[in-house]
């Protein structure tokens, strides 16, 4: 077949260092993204008791950063001596998640030694960009603690989308023991790239990136 031939994606999978565990997680980080943002509207339609049959909901064509900020101002009012309701915990994790999943789905997949990178936004031609610039490490570590707190947002928002429970019955033992940790693994996932933007200068960011992409056997 022409495209077994010239595509040839086994190669390119080979040179990307896209193993098979690489390849089982970053396919549940993008899963589970779109899993979110679907539990997600449902959660708001409940919470604000919106019955969208015959209607255009207030959710419809909104992005995911519009929802996750509708489904934060759901969260119950708490006393000022009390922490934050867990759905501000999930909506700052959420956040967190959505700038990995975009870095993954729309940045150019890059290798650098023997772990895939994904980078967005780059400015390797001394170009000026409106958006900031992003990288996601797929070592091994990251990419399982990063599909399991997307795991657990999913969980948590689809709890409140498709059972009975209360937010309050949902936001209790393990589960919140989960959320804070999900929360702090996809902060530091966000920044994991310290070692890449170390690197001197944009141009020599350039020279190892575009050398590495040359080399790689993808084209």
């Amino acid at each position: 077949m022409p495209i077994r031939l010239y595509g040839n994606s086994p190669k390119v999978e080979q040179a990307l260092k896209l193993d098979e565990h690489t390849s089982r997680k970053i396919a549940a980080i993008i899963i589970y993204s779109g899993d979110i943002e679907y539990f997600l509207e449902l959660a708001i339609w409940k919470l604000k008791a919106i019955d969208p049959k015959g209607l255009r909901p207030i959710t419809d064509a909104k992005n995911v950063t519009d929802l996750i900020k509708l489904f934060e101002s759901c969260a119950p009012d708490t006393p000022n001596d009390t922490k934050p309701h867990w759905i501000h915990t999930w909506a700052k994790a959420a956040r967190s998640a959505y700038i990995i999943r975009n870095t993954i789905a729309h940045g150019v997949s890059n290798n650098m030694g023997e772990t895939i990178t994904f980078m967005r936004n780059p400015r390797w031609h001394g170009e000026v960009r409106k958006r900031e610039f992003g990288d996601f490490w797929c070592d091994s570590n990251s990419l399982d603690m990063t599909a399991d707190s997307f795991a657990t947002l999913r969980r948590m928002v689809a709890s409140i989308a498709i059972t009975e429970r209360t937010i309050n019955e949902i936001g209790q033992g393990i589960a919140i023991k989960a959320l804070n940790e999900a929360s702090s693994v996809l902060g530091i996932a966000r920044f994991n790239s310290a070692k890449f933007r170390m690197l001197p200068s944009i141009s020599s960011r350039a020279r190892i990136a575009q050398t590495s992409l040359g080399r790689r056997g993808r084209f």
